[in-house]
């Protein structure tokens, strides 16, 4: 059995925690039905949430060898939950939950798939064209 960056019970506590910090940031949504002072509260208060919780996750993973920023479907996928969780009616949905799942699931893929080099892939391309040209 092939040994992952993050473990089965590295990525359950993961799971656990994210969908913990989805579960507070809806709690603190319902702050949304005090007119304005709860408007105001929820939004800075979810703020605070997202940004701990996303900061949590990237040192998480850079501490497990996973770079988020490396790649840009990862960063778009951050960028698209951070805006599902600024919009005040759809925040309740687990974005980021969504997004840790994602960024597990591509880098257990990552660690399946054979590492193909530059001069590996020259390779076969000019040995391609030798056999076509033959």
């Amino acid at each position: 059995m092939a040994q992952h960056k993050i473990d089965n019970t590295k990525a359950t506590l993961m799971m656990t925690v994210a969908l913990t910090f989805d579960g507070i940031q809806a709690l603190v949504s319902l702050l949304h039905f005090i007119p304005v002072l709860g408007s105001i509260l929820a939004f800075l208060f979810t703020s605070m949430i997202m940004l701990f919780a996303f900061l949590t996750f990237w040192f998480w993973f850079a501490l497990n060898g996973i770079f988020v920023f490396n790649n840009t479907k990862n960063v778009a996928a951050l960028a698209t939950a951070v805006i599902i969780e600024s919009i005040p009616l759809i925040k309740v949905l687990p974005s980021l939950s969504f997004w840790v799942f994602r960024v597990i699931t591509i880098s257990r893929v990552k660690e399946k798939l054979p590492v193909k080099t530059r001069g590996e892939r020259l390779r076969r391309f000019a040995k391609s064209r030798l056999r076509n040209a033959v």
